[in-house]
């Protein structure tokens, strides 16, 4: 389970025990909530806050709509300076549309985590959200480049494509948590979001993480 990730237990102690938590999000329109009431990585703060209210839960919202992960990487001394315990990465969408190769994008993404791995902050890397239309299949390429770079360093991810398609087949279709756009979450698929990564920080008797 994500819990035995000992990072991950190092955190959810520092917050049971009432201790102040930093955690940033490093990520594009996504992470900022573009379009919507907030995104998904301040859906996930709250949530966090309302389980643990012994301790102050700090955010650090970093993310910039039509980032790539090569502009993360040149924002994320200035993140890192804050002090955060926990950096939130999502990035791939972007990266796609403007053409950056995969094994560009790959490169750029270890050596991100690997910055923030030495800054003695906990990385948890997250896939974006599935993409409709034709860049459906192309952002796959994306996404597996997230999950190889996870593997490779061992560090949490929040595997949120795969969760939203998931959540969508058990809909049978019945909904939409995209924006007309077919990129951009709604509000209810920042809400999913935020789900997923919340399953990374929780205990075994919260696998089902409460009504966001």
């Amino acid at each position: 389970m994500a819990f035995e990730h000992l990072g991950l237990k190092n955190i959810i102690e520092a917050l049971e025990s009432g201790r102040d938590v930093s955690v940033a999000g490093v990520g594009d329109s996504l992470t900022f909530g573009w379009m919507v009431s907030q995104g998904y990585f301040d859906w996930f703060c709250d949530v966090l806050q309302r389980r643990f209210t012994g301790g102050v839960l700090r955010r650090i919202n970093a993310g910039v709509p039509g980032d790539t992960v090569q502009g993360g990487l040149r924002r994320l001394g200035a993140v890192l300076e804050r002090n955060p315990q926990v950096v939130v990465v999502q990035f791939g969408i972007n990266d796609m549309a403007s053409g950056v190769e995969v094994e560009r994008f790959e490169d750029d993404l270890d050596t991100l985590v690997s910055r923030v791995e030495g800054s003695g902050a906990l990385a948890v890397l997250v896939t974006s959200c599935p993409v409709l239309g034709p860049d459906g299949e192309r952002i796959e390429a994306y996404y597996d480049a997230v999950r190889r770079v996870a593997d490779a360093r061992g560090v949490p991810l929040a595997d949120i494509d795969l969760y939203w398609r998931e959540k969508e087949h058990s809909a049978q279709g019945s909904r939409s948590w995209h924006l007309a756009d077919g990129v951009h979450p709604s509000d209810e698929g920042h809400k999913l979001m935020a789900e997923c990564l919340l399953t990374l920080f929780s205990r075994d008797t919260w696998l089902s993480p409460p009504p966001i």
